[in-house]
């Protein structure tokens, strides 16, 4: 009980949504093991009550870190209870037998194929425990039921959802697969104990069993899209040779060797490299994950030393072509794009509803315009491959470059702490506009009196299967919008025949930026999807810079003047007019204390539902922002007063088993 009670707490510690999903398989496995091993029903129930209050002490020993997480989680996307009212069925058996054959395809996104591979002998040996008579019916039937229900959870919603701590994944299905290898692995191994006093006629159906998976599969699933056409060989190759090493090992087994052994292994060793190098491509590989930290670090440091606009104490960054969600973090600069489970679902509501690419798990500002830039605090842009010299004069100029990347500064900037017209701010005052750059208007009509963009009176325009081609009526920055269902839009202008700028990921609806054009310029979209071209319906728009002029101006007129700013405390100094609320560039977060003055506390506003607001009363102030982690006290007491409890019980353990041992 000790042993388990340190595991699951390292468990829990280390990784909380492996906890979770280890913490529900208990229970099935549990019964398992308590069947196999049924020594009485008082022994039964006293092995119940360790294990429940085992889970209990190692959930108390993490509360320092548990208590935290679920006040995240609590305001994420993925709170809140919603079972489905159906049962429905993801896939045919066959097609789930599939994904426990070698060299299938690796699932990653939002289909619910599990990952279950385990290598072929195991499906073998896994089915010589129901044939090896040392164990008995009750033991094969629990151990039968176990490994059923295992495989319809990964077929069936309900089940799949109560898994995943009653909620869906967001990409990465049957994040239990691995337990279900486990018990596949464990009882192969439990399989084979006695193997060699079994007779042919007893190793004949456990020995073809990976033939009639690799029959079936190819028979009902054969046309499913993770099956390539080298699958189907390289597990029949393989098959071949364990049958014919299992014959081998019947026929001649008075002269089989410690060899024998030797090559079974090199062929196993040879079949689970070989599925590793066709299943584990990458879509980035290491050198291009770390490409970017030496001269986005470099730039980083260039745009500090020369951005004035926050006393020297704040630079925020939008790097413009990002390889992974999370180079911020990896870089070590403020950026306006984060990756976690852990994502306030506000950030996801605000970044979709300004027209930049959000989901449960991310949000990044590809979308971005001026006006969006300088709500967010945006400074600068890191980009390997911008087209600012020739078409971004307007929106951004050149400052900087390292290695093969580049800096460039944003024109139209707000402070950190900037001021708006006093009132409620909410996603719902814009969501009523048919596109995220109509909601940008209506939100600067409130805030300045004027937009920001003007919807251009294309000509020309010209609609074919997966394409739109037009021609804008004046000199500008120009930006547009779809909501068309495709994976890629491709944007081409007069300028050149190659394609002039990429949009990928259109399934987030992100604003696309076309650039500076020039009047009678032509422009052609073209979706590019995986499956077939679609329509595509486009609104095209204006920058309007004097307008961005204004908003600096007005907005940004009376600022915070940032005298100390780091990740848990920022101070700075405001004289407030009458009238008037201060935004901050940072996301609303629960742990924000906010003192004014030295001694009155406020509690801060959402600007939008997402970015701090506080209704400062007129004068001058000195303001100051101190983060707590939510529950944290709560939680280190919690884990304290348990592990007081934990070495009670270890002392108590240990003096009774030295007595025990003293007895005998």
């Amino acid at each position: 009980a000790l042993l388990y009670t340190l595991t699951m707490t390292l468990t829990v510690m280390t990784n909380y949504y492996i906890a979770m999903v280890v913490g529900i398989f208990l229970i099935p496995y549990f019964i398992t093991v308590s069947i196999d091993n049924f020594k009485g029903i008082k022994n039964t129930f006293r092995s119940w009550i360790t294990l429940f209050f085992s889970t209990i002490l190692s959930a108390a020993l993490s509360a320092f870190l548990l208590l935290p997480e679920a006040a995240a989680i609590k305001e994420t996307s993925f709170a809140g209870i919603d079972m489905p009212d159906t049962l429905e069925f993801y896939m045919s058996i066959p097609t789930l037998m599939m994904r426990s054959l070698a060299a299938v395809g690796v699932e990653t996104g939002l289909t619910h194929e599990p990952n279950i591979y385990a290598s072929l002998p195991v499906l073998a040996f896994a089915f010589l425990f129901f044939v090896n008579g040392k164990f008995s019916i009750a033991q094969k039937i629990c151990r039968g039921l176990l490994i059923i229900f295992m495989y319809l959870s990964f077929d069936t919603n309900i089940l799949e959802y109560i898994w995943h701590g009653l909620n869906y994944p967001d990409s990465l299905p049957a994040r239990q697969g691995f337990l279900f290898v486990i018990v596949l692995i464990t009882t192969a191994y439990e399989g084979l104990d006695g193997a060699d006093r079994m007779g042919a006629r007893r190793l004949a159906l456990p020995l073809i069993m990976p033939v009639l998976f690799l029959v079936s599969c190819m028979i009902f699933a054969g046309d499913d899209s993770h099956i390539k056409e080298h699958t189907w060989l390289i597990n029949a190759v393989f098959i071949v040779l364990y049958l014919g090493f299992f014959i081998f090992r019947i026929v001649f087994r008075s002269v089989y060797t410690r060899r024998g052994i030797y090559a079974f292994a090199m062929i196993l060793m040879t079949e689970l490299l070989l599925n590793f190098n066709v299943t584990s491509s990458r879509d980035i590989s290491r050198e291009g994950y770390f490409a970017h930290v030496e001269s986005f670090a470099a730039l980083r440091d260039m745009a500090e030393a020369d951005n004035k606009l926050n006393q020297g104490h704040f630079t925020r960054f939008d790097a413009v072509e990002e390889s992974i969600r999370n180079d911020a973090c990896l870089t070590g600069y403020k950026g306006d794009a984060f990756f976690s489970s852990t994502i306030n679902s506000e950030a996801e509501d605000f970044y979709e509803a300004f027209g930049m690419k959000s989901s449960r798990v991310h949000y990044m500002a590809s979308g971005l315009t001026p006006f969006t830039e300088a709500m967010l605090g945006v400074d600068y842009l890191l980009a390997d491959d911008f087209r600012n010299n020739e078409t971004d004069y307007d929106v951004a100029f050149y400052t900087g470059e390292y290695d093969d990347d580049y800096l460039y500064r944003c024109l139209y900037r707000l402070p950190f702490g900037y001021t708006v017209p006093s009132g409620i701010y909410t996603l719902e005052d814009i969501r009523h506009a048919s596109d995220p750059v109509k909601r940008q208007n209506i939100a600067a009509l409130r805030l300045i009196g004027d937009p920001v963009f003007e919807e251009a009176e294309i000509s020309d325009v010209e609609k074919s299967r997966g394409k739109v081609t037009f021609c804008v009526p004046e000199d500008g920055h120009y930006y547009a919008y779809t909501d068309s269902d495709t994976d890629e839009i491709k944007e081409y202008t007069s300028r050149s025949e190659e394609a002039y700028a990429e949009f990928d990921e259109m399934k987030y609806e992100s604003i696309m930026d076309l650039g500076h054009l020039e009047k009678d310029d032509w422009v052609r979209l073209e979706a590019e999807d995986d499956d077939e071209a679609v329509d595509i319906d486009v609104s095209v728009y204006r920058f309007m810079p004097e307008a961005m002029v204004k908003a600096e101006e007005i907005l940004g007129g009376t600022a915070l003047t940032l005298t100390d700013f780091s990740d848990d405390h920022i101070e700075g100094i405001a004289d407030m007019p009458e009238g008037l609320k201060l935004v901050l560039a940072m996301p609303y977060d629960r742990g924000w204390e906010v003192t004014i003055d030295g001694y009155e506390n406020i509690e801060p506003e959402r600007f939008y539902d997402f970015l701090i607001m506080l209704p400062l009363p007129a004068g001058l102030h000195h303001i100051s922002l101190t983060y707590h982690i939510p529950y944290l006290k709560q939680g280190i007491f919690i884990s304290i007063a348990s592990l007081l409890i934990f070495f009670v019980v270890f002392f108590i353990r240990r003096k009774t088993d030295i007595g025990v041992v003293d007895d005998i």
